[in-house]
């Protein structure tokens, strides 16, 4: 069946969809104004369009089209206009005001902060019914169904985020309209129970019954598997990450399909015919995305099966890309801010590719157009593996462009552990709702037999991820002949839909041919660029962080304050130069952001090892513990080094000094200062102040290039310092510090620049 030929309703789907995004980028006004010029150009257009000759299209009448295209459109706009102007908007308005609200969720909860999802009840003493993010400073301990009172301050929610890297629309395609932090006491007046409520409960009852019998990872693996959260999976989620199989753990069709199929095939034994098997899959799949929270990707799923039953039901057939087409518009029609979702764009587009690519393969090995000597019994697997190719880079070319956008980097090995690690997955979600159903009745003995297959399974499937994430298998498509690629290969896609193409497999050709092309410019470009040691200094308010490179591993050496937004900036330049490893974490000192910036970049890039400060009081020692723990839920060697003493580490051909950490009396910051040599090439980064302690100068000051930072306690008197003949370079973070160091540039006969960012190139 052509794509849009025959498809009317996915057409006009497709133009909502496009819509919706656009609105959400344009004022509440414009959307008042283009409601009122969509209605008047639709009527101009059935004027036009009425006395034409073809009166077709889409296989329906053209008016007809044009009638129920500018309905939807309209009534998108409309909607968007109430959710983004009238809904969500009065929330940033808001100030300081005193909540009365529910926990929905625990997002987040350490020593040192907590982030819970809350359900106002009132707000100012105003009913309000807003789901929103709290976040404190302490650790509250709140539970699911706690009804709190307390002072807080509203804020924006990309000012909340900003440091996270999230846009607005992220957030809201979460369902979060805004954003607090408790500005006070924090009163808990009682508890309340709702269908959300218990639902998570009751999702928590059953991830605990099933990890009684599982290890840590094994559990990990089936609460994202089965039930959606991904929150324990650490390295594996990483790793997976790293392959380009993410898809695999979101609940999406195969987690469902397989499910639903297996309740059939159950229900068919039992003697129920199709209408009672139709009715259970409906029962189930409302109580089963329920149960999981309402993922985006999982209504996605359910709505596109309910969709097929149904037509399967009524008629002979169903066309699922249609399907599809309203799943989606059903879940942006109820909340625009969907069409944002990342989860529900990569769902979508791997759906359609896989659906694309499955019924053209099916058409060429059916016999029908295809090759008949391909049905002999001995072909039957090879044949499947083969579809199983077309369907899997079906999936990669439709959200290749998402990948581009969001991720910055494609796996070259996505295609074959899709293969490899389906066959795994779906085992094991054949295995674990029975596990499930026995762990709910308390048959110890068959539930440890049980957890003993899943655990094994659970094993093969992270041994095997974490082997094949060994490879540095990541290419980033930060090169520059990337974009033309991408753009070549989305316009290819949608010429092909607007020709109605009858075989998506020639897709492949125009497709194969890019990658080759990409490979290539890769491998040249990389022998042309990426053979040379750089390094890249960036600085904030927070203090620096160093990121040197060296045959695309990387050190970071972090000397701020916990900052997550550097570290997003580090994680960005790392994308951007081709890293895919890094070799060293090294951590200056120890602060409590520290624990959420570290998780940051393990959660984004395999570390081999990550290197802390020994504590030196109770304070320090829980935060050294903490990165310890996240050191080995991601797999990462902690290591930790004395600061009383040098301490010197190599790395491919770098040799990093950082001399004896200093103290002053005045601040609780140290004075920190480190030195990275290659190859007679000498780089000193010396923290604000630093230049006070004389013992610090003459270890540092001597270097071919020096980066004044910001890191340290505040400067208190100007410097008074001797520069050597050697320094070329001279980076000053800031118009402050450069104030302070002016009158020791009078006889540098080098260049001297003020800026937070600086990239070096060590070894051309």
């Amino acid at each position: 069946m052509n794509f849009y030929r025959r498809r009317p309703l996915a057409l006009i789907i497709s133009l909502c969809l496009f819509v919706s995004a656009i609105s959400s980028l344009i004022s509440g006004n414009a959307k008042v104004i283009l409601i009122a010029v969509c209605a008047i150009a639709s009527l101009l257009l059935i004027l036009l369009i009425e006395h034409q000759k073809e009166k077709l299209f889409c296989n329906i009448p053209r008016v007809l089209f044009v009638t129920i295209a500018s309905a939807m459109i309209m009534c998108t706009l409309l909607i968007s206009y109430v959710y983004y102007d009238i809904y969500a908007a009065k929330y940033d308005s808001l100030d300081t005001d005193r909540i009365r609200a529910v926990v929905t969720e625990v997002e987040s909860c350490t020593a040192y902060n907590s982030v819970y999802v809350v359900r106002l009840e009132s707000c100012s003493g105003e009913p309000s019914r807003a789901k929103g993010l709290m976040y404190t400073e302490t650790a509250l301990a709140l539970a699911l169904g706690d009804i709190i009172e307390a002072e807080v301050d509203f804020c924006e929610l990309e000012e909340f985020h900003e440091s996270y890297d999230t846009p607005r629309t992220a957030l809201l395609a979460d369902g979060y309209v805004f954003t607090c932090q408790t500005a006070g006491t924090v009163e808990v007046t009682g508890s309340k129970d709702s269908p959300d409520i218990w639902f998570a409960r009751l999702r928590d009852d059953f991830s605990a019954r099933m990890s009684i019998y599982l290890d840590r990872n094994a559990a990990a693996l089936a609460d994202a598997l089965l039930l959606g959260e991904r929150g324990g999976l650490g390295k594996v989620h990483r790793d997976f990450t790293y392959i380009g199989i993410t898809h695999i753990l979101a609940l999406s069709g195969l987690h469902i399909a397989i499910l639903c199929g297996g309740l059939t095939r159950l229900l068919k034994r039992l003697g129920f015919g199709k209408k009672p098997q139709t009715a259970a899959v409906f029962l189930f799949l409302l109580f089963y995305v329920s149960l999981t929270g309402f993922l985006m990707s999982a209504v996605r799923a359910a709505i596109m099966l309910m969709l097929t039953f149904t037509a399967s039901v009524i008629s002979s057939g169903a066309d699922r890309v249609t399907a599809l087409f309203v799943a989606c518009g059903l879940i942006v029609f109820t909340c625009p801010a969907a069409v944002f979702d990342v989860s529900l764009q990569l769902s979508f587009f791997a759906t359609l590719g896989v659906l694309l690519m499955s019924d053209s393969s099916a058409k060429l090995f059916s016999g029908e157009k295809g090759v008949r000597s391909l049905h002999h019994p001995l072909l039957r697997y090879p044949v499947k593996l083969i579809r199983g190719i077309f369907v899997s880079i079906g999936a990669t070319m439709f959200i290749l462009p998402l990948q581009w956008l969001y991720f910055g980097e494609i796996s070259l090995l996505s295609v074959p552990a899709t293969i490899i690690m389906s066959i795994v997955c779906e085992a094991l979600l054949l295995i674990l709702p029975i596990h499930l159903i026995l762990s709910l009745t308390g048959l110890h003995f068959i539930c440890g037999r049980i957890g003993f297959i899943v655990s094994a399974l659970s094993k093969l499937c992270t041994d095997t991820a974490d082997y094949l994430a060994s490879f540095s298998s990541l290419i980033s498509l930060h090169y520059p002949f990337t974009l033309p690629i991408i753009i070549l290969t989305v316009c290819v896609i949608i010429w092909m839909m607007a020709k109605n193409f009858p075989s998506w497999l020639w897709a492949l050709i125009p497709f194969g041919a890019a990658a080759i092309v990409f490979l290539f410019g890769v491998t040249a470009y990389n022998t042309a660029y990426y053979e040379r040691a750089t390094l890249n200094y960036m600085s904030d308010s927070t203090g620096d962080i160093i990121a040197a490179i060296s045959e695309r591993q990387a050190i970071i050496i972090d000397v701020t304050d916990g900052s997550r937004g550097l570290m997003y900036d580090a994680r960005q330049h790392l994308s951007e130069s081709g890293v895919t490893e890094i070799d060293t974490l090294l951590l200056t000192h120890l602060h409590r952001r520290h624990t959420s910036s570290v998780r940051a970049l393990l959660k984004n890039r395999i570390v081999h090892r990550m290197i802390i400060p020994l504590p030196t009081g109770e304070y320090d020692k829980y935060i050294a513990d903490e990165l310890c723990d996240i050191a080995e839920e991601y797999g990462a060697e902690a290591i930790l080094y004395s600061p009383s003493e040098d301490t010197d580490i190599i790395f491919n051909g770098l040799k990093l000094t950082l001399p004896t950490m200093i103290m002053t009396e005045r601040s609780e910051k140290p004075l920190r200062t480190f030195q990275i040599s290659s190859r007679g090439t000498t780089i000193s980064y010396i923290g604000a102040c630093a230049w006070e302690s004389e013992y610090l100068w003459d270890i540092t000051g001597d270097a071919k290039h020096l980066i004044f930072g910001s890191h340290g306690p505040s400067i208190k008197k100007a410097a008074n310092l001797v520069l050597s003949d050697k320094t070329e370079f001279i980076c000053i973070s800031s118009e402050e510090v450069g104030a302070m160091l002016s009158g020791c540039f009078s006889d540098f006969d080098g260049t001297a620049i003020v800026d937070n960012e600086l990239l070096i190139v060590i070894d051309p």
